[in-house]
């Protein structure tokens, strides 16, 4: 008698590339998980995503979130015209209580940016001082990350004198890998209900495409691209503003803006790239941490 082993056949990206949703009754709306043949994958959920890479072994996926390394983000520029002023813009503070402090002295005084319990944001908050230090301390306390409590330090070596700060969501920094089991064209994630298995059907398609952009976007950017326009102040993509001209000397670009209905050109934009500044997180706090009560800026308002 002769006997034949079988063995599964492994899987491929190919295989298990497409689509799957969560089921789910919140009127949100379910979590919807989208896996490419790049070994990319990205998981969309109300209000959020995690992107990463997958890893095959055998029958399983091995799902490996993008993870940020630190809480905080911070870009700085030089500029001219703020001559010996320094603007701090604050941008997107979330889930934890952020404080500045840039005296450099054997303790830290450290102003929080808003105060407790702030409600109605309405973005970006921007501080002037007067005097460009040589270092400034950003300390961070939380209960929703897995830290609670952080201390950075950021030395200012080129005289940068436009910093636009913001926090990392816990939905960047907290996330742990998880693992899928494929059979008969449906997904198990960490052994919950199968999900099958909606192939791509064009992937020339805006959502598609769109997806696959977030999936292969960097996590963290290096460059961000801003202006202070009051008529016009946010971010703009890199694809936006690296088409436009761009003025060496002065490190900025000319974005222009059209009249909807008749295209002609209405106004010219200055937008500035900022560069992701290197801070150094302080393992150990120091005893001599002191906490300011009053806020740079107090956000409240009654409903």
């Amino acid at each position: 008698m002769i006997r034949v082993d079988v063995q599964a056949q492994d899987l491929s990206p190919e295989a298990i590339s497409g689509s799957y949703s969560f089921p789910s009754t919140s009127p949100e709306g379910g979590a919807h998980l989208s896996i490419f043949e790049d070994t990319s994958f990205i998981l969309t959920y109300f209000g959020g995503y995690v992107k990463g890479i997958y890893r095959i072994s055998s029958q399983r996926i091995n799902f490996i979130p993008d993870v940020a390394k630190q809480s905080l983000v911070v870009y700085g520029r030089k500029t001219i015209p703020l001559n010996d002023s320094v603007r701090f813009t604050y941008s997107n503070i979330d889930d934890m209580r952020l404080y500045v402090g840039l005296l450099s002295k054997d303790y830290l005084e450290m102003t929080p940016i808003f105060n407790k319990s702030p409600n109605c944001f309405s973005y970006p908050y921007k501080d002037m001082k007067t005097s460009i230090p040589k270092k400034i301390h950003f300390y961070l306390n939380s209960d929703y990350t897995r830290k609670k409590e952080i201390l950075y330090t950021l030395v200012v070596a080129n005289e940068e004198n436009d910093f636009i700060v913001s926090t990392i969501s816990s939905q960047r920094t907290d996330v742990s890998p998880f693992m899928g089991s494929f059979k008969e064209d449906q997904l198990s994630i960490d052994g919950n209900q199968p999900m099958k298995r909606r192939p791509f059907e064009n992937k020339n398609d805006e959502d598609y495409l769109y997806l696959k952009y977030l999936a292969q976007k960097k996590l963290i950017s290096d460059t961000v691209y801003y202006t202070h326009d009051p008529k016009e102040e946010r971010f703009y993509t890199k694809e936006q503003v690296t088409s436009t001209p761009y003025d060496i000397t002065k490190d900025h670009y000319r974005y222009p803006m059209y009249n909807r209905d008749t295209r002609d050109l209405t106004d010219t934009i200055i937008v500035h790239p900022l560069y992701r500044m290197k801070l150094t997180e302080i393992r150990k706090i120091p005893k001599r941490l002191t906490l300011r009560e009053e806020p740079l800026f107090k956000v409240t308002c009654d409903y």
